[in-house]
């Protein structure tokens, strides 16, 4: 066995090591996903789904848990993608 000293990022999650705690983010990781989908320069958004949306990207939940439920909502139709599918995922992406 080897002491590899501090983690300071695994799998595209920085790690910062506190006193009070461990901090995860996920910056880079977000930055690269938004570059890939030519989505950097849109505008934020503030929630990353519209309310009582009605439709018949989990790695990033890791350091988002509040995104797991956005997430695993859209991912359950994947089987069948409609375009209001891919436009929920667009929304997500501008929330991060």
């Amino acid at each position: 066995m080897k002491d590899l000293e501090e983690l300071h990022y695994f799998l595209g999650i920085k790690i910062i090591c506190l006193v009070d705690g461990i901090w995860l983010a996920h910056y880079q990781y977000a930055v690269k996903l938004l570059k890939n989908f030519d989505m950097l320069d849109l505008k934020g958004i503030s929630t990353p789904l519209e309310q009582n949306t009605s439709i018949g990207l989990i790695y990033l939940t890791i350091t988002c848990p509040y995104l797991s439920y956005a997430m695993g909502f859209v991912s359950r139709l994947m089987q069948n993608p409609q375009k209001l599918h891919l436009d929920c995922v667009k929304r997500i992406l501008r929330h991060v």
